[in-house]
């Protein structure tokens, strides 16, 4: 075999990966000549040969400590990346060379920065799958299991996760109010033809508080419009918590039934709006058929039903809302 590859004392690296690119493209061409006379057949260039023969030649030098050297397809027990031996030298990884603001440095495998990323290994047609993680909510630590969803066929899905319960949802309407957005993914009748992360890195700080409050001094009657109006003046719109009622008479006979509305909708289901019962004297409710405040919008405050032996008197309504996040 003619002698291709040489080393010189100092056993350069970059001078031997030269040499060793030029083999495999003389292996190549010769490889490349099967065809017309079966001269490669005729050399004994297999597969295995060719093999044998790289190996062969290689084991003519001392090509040192290779071990020292990031291997790209990866080495057995792993591999380490140190970027200096002294205090304050760094590991740079750079997406490109002409303009790294033009590229992403991919990490494709779970890990501590890959929390409630998606999982590529688990993605087929229409199911989307994402890797599990912990969140923030206030002072408590929401651990989100890993999983998968089933997408709608021929749309856009937005993935996102509740902070509160570390539930991952999907809808096809888009992100929704105090959920953490995740991904959005388009999907065609069978498969997804893009994702998009969405995840970003927030600080949280504590929600603001608020309530709106009516009063309905003396008797209380029917009526819309019972007390004053208010006005949502935060910006961003605030998230109803709960409403509770109070009364210092006591309806009897039956309940006493409000109800509050934001530009003239309800925020609650018929069932559900804030109730005083027959002979006591509080009611609250926290199920809202409204999930967001918008801001600039009229509240305002109707008593669709009183007691019907004692009306009850004295009523202060207590909407309590916080701003969103």
């Amino acid at each position: 075999m003619v002698e291709i590859l040489q080393v010189d004392q100092t056993k350069d690296l970059g001078n031997l990966v030269l040499q060793l690119n030029a083999l495999l493209r003389r292996i190549s061409q010769l490889l490349g000549v099967t065809t017309a006379a079966g001269a490669s057949a005729a050399a004994g260039l297999t597969e295995s040969r060719v093999t044998e023969m790289i190996r062969q030649h290689l084991s003519n030098y001392d090509l040192g400590d290779l071990g020292n050297y990031a291997f790209m397809p990866g080495r057995d027990s792993g591999q380490s990346l140190s970027g200096g031996k002294a205090s304050g030298e760094n590991l740079t990884l750079q997406s490109n060379a002409a303009d790294p603001k033009t590229g992403l440095i991919r990490l494709d495998s779970p890990t501590s920065l890959y929390d409630l990323g998606e999982d590529a290994g688990g993605i087929s047609g229409l199911t989307w799958a994402w890797v599990g993680g912990t969140l923030r909510q206030g002072t408590s630590v929401v651990t989100v299991a890993s999983g998968s969803l089933t997408l709608s066929a021929a749309t856009t899905s937005y993935i996102e996760v509740n902070p509160a319960t570390g539930s991952v949802t999907t809808n096809t309407t888009g992100f929704t109010p105090d959920r953490i957005p995740l991904r959005q993914v388009a999907t065609s009748t069978a498969e997804q033809i893009s994702s998009i992360d969405k995840r970003a890195w927030i600080t949280e700080r504590a929600p603001v508080r608020g309530a709106f409050v009516w009063t309905v001094g003396s008797t209380v009657g029917t009526g819309l419009n019972a007390s004053h109006q208010l006005r949502c003046t935060v910006p961003d719109g605030v998230v109803p918590e709960s409403c509770t009622l109070d009364v210092k008479t006591a309806p009897t006979g039956q309940s006493l039934i409000c109800d509050i509305k934001s530009g003239g909708v309800s925020l609650f289901s018929s069932a559900a709006r804030p109730t005083v019962v027959s002979s006591a004297t509080t009611g609250s409710t926290a199920t809202f058929s409204t999930a967001l405040i918008l801001s600039d919008t009229l509240l305002t405050f109707d008593v669709a039903q009183v007691g019907s032996t004692v009306s009850g008197a004295d009523l202060t309504a207590t909407l309590k809302v916080r701003q969103r996040r």
